[in-house]
């Protein structure tokens, strides 16, 4: 369970969801901005490509975001601990 909540396992695990829910709506996307003289697998191939894009796009900003909030709280955590550090320094 702790691997879960390691932001590196759910990036890869988000990315697989995006894809799966992603790749109806842009394949059919992709049959609608293709000619009809593109053969199916070109289109499908299209849709899988845009699919991948957009999941790996909305992965990244999704982590990207979580990996500053941990900074944050990680940067808010180390500053207590510099100023219990001080009053145990002072009372010395």
């Amino acid at each position: 369970m702790k691997s879960l909540r390691d932001i590196e396992y759910i990036g890869w695990g988000f990315w697989i969801g995006l894809f799966v829910v992603l790749a109806g709506p842009f394949g059919y996307l992709s049959y609608r901005l293709t000619y009809e003289t593109a053969t199916v697998s070109v289109r499908v191939g299209f849709g899988i490509f845009l699919a991948a894009a957009a999941s790996a796009f909305i992965t990244f900003v999704i982590n990207d975001l979580l990996h500053r909030r941990n900074v944050r709280h990680l940067a808010v955590k180390r500053k207590e601990v510099r100023k219990e550090r001080r009053k145990k320094r002072k009372k010395s």
